[in-house]
């Protein structure tokens, strides 16, 4: 088996140059078992950044057209989720670019806290645990309208559910963008959950099923609506918000991802932001590096484990099957890399006579994915929070 080290990148252009050696090593595996591609990609300090791939092959011979195909992917994906590409490479590799997309994350959370705050006319209260282990990542914060503290009537509920590609994210990501939604007369609960890998799928839907339980307990306290509840989410937390509404209402679903159905919760509609929904990277046209990314995210998904019970229901397709979905908004844009995505969502639910309300944006590259997220007060955004927030008003049960 050959080895070959792309030395560096000028112009979008590759040198490949055949390598002996590497630090750190790669492990050699069966021919038969190694992917096309072994990738590892570094980030220098200082813009232009350079992308180095060290690349397995399981041809001894660097051809043109092998030269042109790698040369094609990273000239698609030469921003900032080149970061996430090497899910797929060994566990080393696969931790160094999960860390290194964390870090692009909170940069931008860091951003955002400094220029922007929670209105005045909205009380956020302090996170609280879900579950009384002591990991951060079990905890919700809630929102409501400061009026609403002197009236006694309860508020309708929006659970969010942020995105991350599964792999990374927390409260303070969509701090924010709960606030502005809980300006519009809602009571918002901003929901964290165990990333990947440190959990698999399963126990992402676990996470999230003992924060809906909580919000049950304690709806009385909290004046929480449980006859009128909305699930929104974004990116990756588009699909986890409408998987968990599909498994409370599924017995087959619970019984493949182990949990029990929290009673006494009415889900009214679904909003979902720039949905990843079929538990993919998968994009259009597609792309051999997210492809194999795919093939990694999957075993991560299933802890591991090729029959894990869960596995058949990645993708919405299948865990939407046989569930009564109710309205859903959906929100995404030409700019999108996942477009492709929300479209066949769309399709597949108009097809069951579900009501779909959609708000498609241009192709612009500022109204990229989940830009009404992370850019809150931009006019776009306004438009789009207001617009799903007005869907969900007329579907309120009075």
């Amino acid at each position: 088996m050959g080895a070959f080290l792309i030395s560096r990148v000028r112009n979008e252009s590759l040198v490949i140059t055949r390598s002996t050696t590497t630090s750190p090593p790669l492990p050699v595996r069966p021919v038969a078992t190694v992917p096309p591609l072994v990738c590892r990609f570094v980030r220098s300090a200082r813009p232009p950044t350079r992308v180095r791939l060290q690349v397995w092959v399981q041809d001894t011979r660097i051809t043109d057209k092998f030269r042109t195909h790698v040369r094609r992917c990273v000239a698609d994906y030469s921003g900032p989720w080149r970061y996430i590409m090497a899910i797929d490479a060994p566990d080393w590799v696969r931790d160094a670019a999960i860390r290194a997309f964390a870090r692009f994350v909170d940069a931008g959370v860091k951003r955002r806290e400094s220029r922007l705050a929670v209105p005045q006319d909205v009380t956020a209260e302090a996170p609280v645990p879900y579950l009384p282990d002591g990991d951060d990542s079990h905890r919700l914060e809630l929102m409501r309208p400061s009026e609403a503290a002197s009236r006694r009537s309860p508020l309708p509920l929006i659970v969010d559910v942020h995105g991350g590609g599964w792999i990374h994210g927390h409260l303070d990501v969509n701090r924010f963008y709960c606030s502005r939604l809980a300006e519009r007369g809602f009571a918002v609960a901003n929901v964290d959950y165990r990333n990947q890998p440190d959990t698999d799928l399963a126990g992402q839907v676990r996470d999230l099923f003992a924060a809906l339980r909580w919000l049950a307990s304690h709806a009385a306290d909290e004046r929480l609506d449980l006859g009128n509840v909305f699930l929104t989410g974004d990116s990756a937390g588009a699909h986890l918000a409408s998987l968990i509404h599909c498994v409370n209402r599924s017995a087959r679903l619970q019984a493949a991802f182990g949990v029990d159905p929290v009673p006494g919760i009415r889900v009214r509609a679904l909003g979902l932001v720039n949905g990843v929904v079929e538990g993919t990277y998968r994009v259009e046209p597609p792309s051999p590096l997210l492809e194999m990314a795919d093939r990694a995210l999957l075993k991560v998904m299933c802890g591991g484990d090729p029959h894990a019970p869960w596995r058949p229901y990645r993708s919405f397709e299948r865990f939407m099957d046989g569930v009564d979905v109710p309205p859903v908004f959906v929100m995404t844009g030409l700019a999108d890399p996942f477009y492709d995505q929300s479209v066949r969502l769309m399709r597949y639910l108009r097809s069951r006579g579900v009501e779909v309300e959609d708000m498609i944006w241009p192709k612009d590259r500022r109204l990229g994915h989940v830009f009404n997220v992370t850019e809150v007060d931009w006019e776009e955004s306004r438009r789009t929070n207001a617009a799903m927030c007005d869907f969900f008003m007329r579907h309120l049960a009075r």
